[in-house]
């Protein structure tokens, strides 16, 4: 007898209509088509790519560079109905014995494109859904309670739902609002055509003023960039006037607005206290490579990619270099500073990862405080002659970081502050803008109470 898997083919057969189609041309079986049972047994799992050739779109005028942004408001448009339509209630395995299984299917997704390989579980505009001249590509799946072995009642059964499913699906597409489709796509086009554009405005990050970067984790969406906007009071990003905010002119809106340009070769500083929203705006940025839909906070946010952040770790050096900042290598590390070799400390492994963002030309690094090797970062007082500090090199020797862009969170690391370009400091998750010579003054006075409080003790 043939498995669930094998019989799919004749199942579909008699479940298109002119409004909808399995889509065959791009029908994979076992990776984008299947039909089996689940683990723990109690439901039939499904994957079906189907094509509805004459989709609901925005007008044709507007740019195709966006039309993954009207997919993402298909998708959640039939997401958002699938509790009401019998049909669509496969897509979350709503009537299987456990439905927490098959829930992915149904989370809502606010961003539209990203390069990475995240948040496969989830139902979004990607390489398997997607708008063409041919129509509307999606790759639907979901659980259907298991209805025994394959025979001529279970499949009928399985067909049944199956041409509910399609019946449901292409109504509930033709129903998919145009205005909300056409923002998206428009809002998605800004984005890719501005990304492309930053660099030759000498940009290599902008943040829109009224951004939202706080996010909400969710089961399925434990990672920043997947992350919708944070739920309850949500302090928006704002570029002080003391920072000397850039306007932007959106390619396909055409609406002009501010916010804050990271130029290229710069080095910012980000300050404040514990929970203020340091490492969130760090986040953020790397998070500007993707793009976003209305209502996710972060559409006006918008990165180059290449993005590099440096951690601290131990871990096995294959011939890395970091010369940059070793001039000599400590006992027990083999090799020479340009191909160090060996268990290299948490300094070692984040100077490479530094020197690695140099040699490749990447347009901007991000250092985190909370995840660094602060000897790395700043001098102190027993610090070997042989190491210099990353806050020596911007001070001393910026050229040797190639231009690169370099943004850090920084709570203590007022000597790497000191020699920032612009200074922000986080209170009450709002941004303030800090003058480097006033911020100067003020360490100093630090540095001189510390110095009368070690004579007096």
């Amino acid at each position: 007898m043939h498995g669930w898997t094998e019989s799919l083919r004749g199942i579909l057969d008699v479940c298109g209509n002119g409004q909808i189609s399995v889509d065959y041309r791009l029908f994979r079986e076992n990776v984008n088509a299947y039909l089996v049972r689940s683990i723990d047994g109690t439901a039939l799992q499904f994957s079906i790519p189907v094509l509805i050739p004459d989709p609901p779109v925005p007008t044709p005028d507007l740019p195709f560079e966006g039309a993954d942004g009207a997919v993402l408001v298909h998708i959640e448009h039939i997401k958002s109905r699938a509790r009401e339509l019998p049909g669509l209630r496969v897509i979350g395995g709503l009537d299987t014995q456990l439905s927490a299984h098959h829930a992915a299917a149904l989370e809502p997704v606010t961003f539209i494109h990203s390069s990475g390989m995240m948040g496969h579980s989830l139902w979004k505009a990607d390489s398997n859904n997607f708008l063409d001249h041919d129509g509307l590509h999606l790759v639907v799946r979901g659980a259907i309670p298991y209805p025994g072995p394959p025979d001529g009642t279970t499949r009928r059964t399985v067909a049944r739902q199956f041409r509910d499913l399609f019946g449901d699906l292409s109504e509930t597409v033709q129903k998919t609002p145009v205005p909300r489709m056409a923002r998206a796509q428009v809002m998605s086009a800004d984005q890719k055509l501005l990304r492309k554009r930053l660099l030759e405005m000498g940009l290599v990050c902008f943040i829109g003023d009224g951004s939202l970067v706080a996010r909400r984790i969710t089961r399925y969406r434990p990672y920043f960039r997947l992350a919708g906007p944070k739920e309850g009071s949500h302090i928006p990003f704002h570029c002080p006037v003391e920072a000397m905010p850039v306007e932007v002119e959106l390619p396909c809106s055409n609406e002009t607005i501010t916010g804050l340009g990271i130029r290229r070769g710069e080095v910012i500083a980000i300050t404040g206290s514990n929970a203020e929203g340091k490492t969130t705006v760090l986040e953020a940025i790397i998070a500007g490579e993707d793009d976003h839909a209305p209502g996710d906070g972060r559409e006006h946010l918008v990165t180059v990619p290449g993005a590099v952040s440096a951690e601290a770790g131990s871990g096995e050096m294959r011939a890395d270099d970091i010369s940059l900042f070793f001039s000599s290598l400590p006992p027990g590390i083999g090799g020479t500073p340009k191909q160090v070799h060996g268990n290299g400390s948490g300094s070692m492994v984040m100077a490479a990862q530094i020197q690695r963002a140099v040699s490749q030309k990447s347009p901007f690094l991000l250092i985190d405080e909370d995840r660094s090797a602060s000897n790395l970062l700043v001098p102190c007082s027993t610090q070997h002659a042989g190491v210099t500090p990353l806050s020596t090199l911007i001070r001393e020797n910026r050229e040797c970081l190639g231009g690169m862009a370099i943004i850090v969170a920084a709570g203590t690391m007022d000597f790497l502050t000191a020699h920032a370009d612009r200074i922000f400091a986080l209170e009450d998750h709002e941004v303030h803008f800090i003058d480097r010579t006033q911020f100067r003054a003020g360490l100093k006075d630090h540095l001189g109470r510390m110095r009368d409080a070690l004579e007096e003790s």
